[in-house]
């Protein structure tokens, strides 16, 4: 009893400082985001991020070497366990996310997310979809790094489901470097966690909560190396990019029916 009472005001100024940070955010992406160069905002963001982790006592750890950015015609992939995962990525190698068009939707956080420049994608419009598709590839010719998780939903951390090869198109189109940026979740005495997992219509506040009760969390982010996608197929590039993001997880690669492909056409 003594021990959860002890740790009530740690999680309340947590709670209270994450808040002056959204603040901050809102301010940066009022201001200085649109005015500033795409250098500028590559450090906006990152800086933003690594403070984050730094407010809810989430240690980053980085193993294999992140790509340079921006300036490169570079796509990050990954597995995907919770919206931090966003902000790992973001804290070491600043980046356009593709996310689903509900989050648009969502409040505050869908603003901030398009300020930030996130490229939002409706998967039930072909027509759509087919737009998205050119504003990546666009993004990535102009040097913007682009991350994406084309599992299409997130994991508990305890598997790697296959990926959506129609996801990674723009990455063939735009002849990109693309590397893979693998995400698990350890505990204050290093074991894996599902604290951070963002699953089951869990809502964000919820997950929240749940993160800011871990006294400590690490983030452990594995890049791979760099898969060159010019004169890829999309289902060749999703097969080894998540055979390879299963593999430095020390995780089975996903199971795929006899000649059935990579995620759904495009």
């Amino acid at each position: 009893m003594g021990s959860k009472t002890s740790g009530f005001p740690r999680r309340v100024l947590r709670f209270l400082r994450l808040l002056l940070h959204a603040g901050w955010a809102l301010a940066l992406a009022t201001f200085a985001y649109p005015r500033g160069d795409q250098v500028r905002r590559a450090q906006l963001l990152g800086d933003w991020s690594r403070k984050l982790l730094e407010i809810l006592n989430i240690k980053l750890i980085v193993k294999g070497k992140p790509p340079k950015v921006p300036g490169q015609r570079v796509v990050v992939v990954g597995n995907h366990v919770s919206w931090l995962d966003v902000f790992a990525v973001d804290s070491v190698c600043p980046s356009r996310f593709v996310a689903k068009s509900e989050i648009r939707k969502w409040p505050v956080a869908g603003w901030l997310a398009a300020r930030a420049g996130t490229l939002f994608i409706d998967r039930g419009r072909r027509h759509a979809t087919a737009r998205t598709n050119m504003s990546i590839i666009e993004a990535i010719r102009a040097g913007d790094c682009v991350a994406l998780y084309p599992e299409g939903s997130t994991t508990d951390g305890t598997l790697v489901k296959p990926f959506h090869a129609s996801l990674l198109q723009p990455a063939v189109d735009a002849g990109a470097t693309v590397h893979t940026a693998s995400l698990r979740y350890l505990d204050a005495e290093g074991r894996f966690t599902m604290a951070a997992a963002y699953i089951d219509n869990m809502s964000l506040l919820r997950s929240v909560l749940q993160i800011i009760r871990e006294p400590m969390l690490t983030a452990e982010l594995t890049f791979g190396e760099p898969i060159r996608a010019e004169g890829m197929d999309r289902r060749e590039l999703a097969r080894v990019t998540e055979e390879a993001t299963a593999r430095s997880l020390g995780l089975p690669p996903p199971h795929r029916q006899p000649g059935k492909p990579s995620g759904p056409p495009a």
